[in-house]
């Protein structure tokens, strides 16, 4: 290698290896030989491979908060509205399920939910229902609503009453009344109104689920048996 002086020396016969210079040169000289060789091999500083290391770890944290925001963003439920058209309906209000009820051709659903139908006499027929959703963000319309995507409804609840067991309410919407479905941290939250006032808001978990409703705007009585 350039600029490095030969190392092979040899110590003569008789000679003191400790005392002969020659031998601490040819020691010396394997020590630069060695630390040439190692430095051509690493090709950077001490110094350069440390910050390409602190570098290399800051953008695989980066990588990894980017990754768990994609995550949660695409993981979340995203919110439904729709308006159905109609003024006079039924709630029911399921907050611990229910099994089967022959009575009314419901199959068992044990999972916290809310059901809306279009008001009627005769029980729940399919074609009478409008809007379901459940607390694990199970949600769906009936083909009599269309999508409205837009200012949820918000606002009081007059003359509010909270529902903690099973209920079927008979409400009068006012127009322009809207559905919406949407997830708020860990509940999945059912309004039905307009955007200034509300004439029910159901709040959906898996325990402890909730009713809020207008007495102005509802008659509660039992659910079906």
């Amino acid at each position: 290698m350039a600029g490095v002086r030969s190392c092979n020396h040899q110590t003569p016969a008789g000679s003191n290896p400790r005392r002969d210079p020659r031998v601490h040169e040819a020691s010396c000289c394997l020590s630069r030989c060695s630390s040439s060789r190692h430095r051509a091999h690493r090709g950077t500083p001490p110094g350069a491979t440390r910050n390409q290391a602190g570098s290399l770890l800051i953008g695989v944290s980066a990588l990894a908060v980017a990754l768990a925001a994609a995550a949660a963003t695409f993981s979340a439920t995203p919110p439904k509205e729709a308006a159905c058209g109609e003024t006079l309906v039924i709630v029911l209000f399921w907050p611990h399920g229910h099994g089967p009820i022959p009575s009314v051709g419901f199959s068992a659903d044990r999972k916290p939910h809310l059901e809306v139908y279009k008001y009627g006499t005769h029980g729940y027929p399919r074609a009478n229902f409008l809007a379901y959703a459940n607390a694990s963000g199970t949600a769906r319309f009936g083909k009599g609503c269309a999508p409205r995507i837009g200012t949820f409804p918000s606002g009081g609840i007059d003359r509010r009453l909270t529902a903690r067991k099973a209920r079927a309410l008979s409400c009068r919407l006012p127009s322009g009344a809207k559905v919406s479905m949407r997830q708020i941290k860990r509940t999945y939250q059912v309004d039905i109104g307009t955007p200034s006032s509300r004439v029910a808001s159901a709040k959906l978990r898996g325990s402890g689920s909730v009713l809020d409703f207008s007495r102005s705007a509802c008659n509660p009585g039992r659910p079906p048996e």
